[in-house]
């Protein structure tokens, strides 16, 4: 099963949704903006993804 990963970030939150090939939702929710608390959840939820995207903006360096 391939597994998908949107991040919205913001200064101090960002919001993470984690999907599958189906489109069902595996997790959502907030954490720290963060790269390694962002990493550490994804870790947590599902270990491996296909993809990960995010909005383009000031944080979009990471």
């Amino acid at each position: 099963m391939k597994r998908y990963v949107g991040i919205d970030v913001a200064q101090k939150e960002c919001a993470l949704c984690i999907v599958d090939d189906a489109g069902a939702i595996l997790f959502e929710g907030t954490c720290v903006t963060d790269p390694d608390e962002i990493m550490r959840i994804i870790g947590a939820e599902v270990g491996d993804v296909e993809k990960i995207v995010h909005e383009s903006g000031p944080l979009s360096i990471w």
